[in-house]
């Protein structure tokens, strides 16, 4: 059972800007306990308008989460999820110089893991795996219509672990790049969004541990080919921190492509198909995932909704021990104020 409210806050004024959005969740297990766990997104975002072509921009987030770990037990290595949390805020600059877009971003986040408890009854702190990462991100771009901007994409990052050394003895503090080129799209009510491909790297401190690199596309691209229906298509690319000893990280690309088409006034129905691929630096492992759903809403009122989704998921590895296939059918309520 899952409960999750929500709370969005949207400014409405005539210069500036200040908006909010706080994800609550509580994931409720009863037959296996040690997967309960809260979750939580929030974040809040403004802008203050210096003039009309100079604004400074700021955001505070916060994530709460529960992570898959592998740690030491009486069976050998185990699964099992640990808490985290994860504080950062970005301050930076925008500057108009007629159709050239440039800003600067300083970023901060720190995260934390929790300790765990394997099958063995053992405590274990996971402290070697926290981690502060700072890094500045710049882009600037050009308006060549109101329609589409293209523009570059540059950030770089430190991740400071708490500790230098893991409990495995590798120094796991590293240096990242990515840059991208890509395009902002506008086309009113047909397609918006923002489409960009680029090339990340991490370095690590320890030169047993390979660098992670590889090339990545990002998009969040909405489309409207007729009236009541809308594509969405998202890509998302991640270098995940590990310390599995001999590996260095996992670079994680995800990818989903969602339909939704409006029936009636009153119900939605939608399909969703998404592929994902982890690829493990220090191990010749990489896991694919796939992802099919079907879902309908039912919206009963203003204020209250129906949603019932049927979704299928594999796991193929050539690592045969982990290949998985998992159905989940869920059914829920949400009431909106």
């Amino acid at each position: 059972m899952v409960v999750a409210p929500e709370l969005q806050v949207k400014s409405e004024f005539d210069r500036h800007e200040l908006n909010a959005e706080i994800r609550t969740s509580y994931v409720a297990d009863p037959a296996l306990p040690v997967l309960s766990h809260p979750t939580v997104e929030a974040k809040v975002a403004g802008r203050y308008d210096v003039s009309e072509t100079t604004k400074i921009i700021g955001e505070a987030r916060y994530r709460l989460d529960a992570e898959n770990l592998a740690v030491p037990s009486a069976k050998g290595m185990q699964i099992i999820p640990v808490g985290m949390s994860s504080p950062g805020m970005t301050v930076g600059i925008q500057q108009k110089f007629g159709a050239v877009d440039l800003s600067v971003k300083a970023l901060a986040d720190h995260t934390v893991f929790q300790g765990s408890r394997p099958d063995n009854g053992t405590a274990k702190s996971n402290r070697d795996r926290n981690f502060g990462q700072y890094g500045a991100q710049s882009r600037i771009s050009y308006a060549l219509t109101p329609q589409f901007s293209p523009f570059v994409d540059v950030t770089i990052d430190r991740r400071i672990h708490d500790q230098s050394v893991d409990f495995n003895g590798l120094r796991r503090d590293s240096a990242g790049l990515s840059v991208s080129v890509g395009a902002s799209l506008a086309l009113p009510g047909w397609l918006a969004g923002e489409l960009s491909v680029g090339h990340v790297m991490r370095n690590y401190a320890d030169p047993l541990l390979l660098a992670v690199a590889g090339y990545f596309v990002d998009a969040a691209l909405s489309y409207r080919p007729a009236k009541g229906t809308t594509i969405l298509f998202a890509t998302t690319s991640e270098i995940a921190e590990t310390t599995v000893p001999g590996l260095s990280g996992t670079l994680q690309r995800d990818a989903i492509v969602q339909l939704a088409q409006q029936l009636d006034p009153q119900r939605t129905a939608t399909f969703r198909a998404g592929y994902g691929r982890d690829q493990y630096f220090g191990s010749p492992r990489h896991d694919n995932r796939f992802l099919v759903s079907a879902g309908l809403t039912w919206k009963v009122s203003r204020m209250l909704q129906l949603n019932a989704e049927l979704r299928q998921e594999w796991l193929h590895s050539n690592a045969p021990v982990v290949n998985n296939a998992a159905t989940v059918a869920t059914v829920g309520v949400r009431i909106q104020y």
